[in-house]
């Protein structure tokens, strides 16, 4: 089964903790290192890609550190993946006649249900504590053999 990597778990607790700061209110690199339980150069390390992707922004100076570049209104779960993971497709092409793939109208279909749920998910929704239940219940997209009842 997929897993998420370390460094996207690492990165979501990262995010999720500067959402739960007042907006515009860094938070150093050592103490937020030290919160997450993970040395300063490996947070570092994370914030290049979250940086890259214009989701986090570093603040210099003594009360410097880390702050959200956006509202976490406006920023996903599913952006945050992405910038570890990169955007790609789940079974490494798009071609409906792929050779490489058995039946990649499946796997497609399950890239777009990751992207709904990943994508319909905000930085402050996912930072509150309540319980959070599946955006696509009623929308999943319907693939052929699913439709059959048959199974992979």
């Amino acid at each position: 089964m997929w897993q998420l990597t370390t460094a996207v778990k690492t990165g979501l607790r990262m995010m999720v903790r500067l959402a739960q700061e007042p907006a515009g209110r860094p938070l150093s690199a050592a103490g937020l290192a030290r919160e997450l339980g993970v040395s300063p150069p490996y947070l570092e390390q994370l914030s290049l890609p979250l940086r890259r992707a214009a989701l986090v922004r570093s603040v210099r100076g003594t009360r410097g550190g880390f702050v959200l570049a956006r509202p976490a209104e406006a920023i996903t779960v599913g952006e945050i993946v992405a910038a570890f993971e990169g955007p790609g497709p789940v079974c490494g092409c798009r071609e409906p006649d792929c050779r490489d793939c058995l039946h990649p109208e499946f796997w497609q279909a399950l890239e777009s249900c990751w992207e709904w749920e990943l994508g319909g998910v905000t930085l402050a929704r996912f930072a509150q504590a309540a319980p959070l239940e599946p955006t696509h219940a009623s929308t999943v997209p319907v693939w052929p053999l699913w439709e059959q009842g048959a199974g992979i």
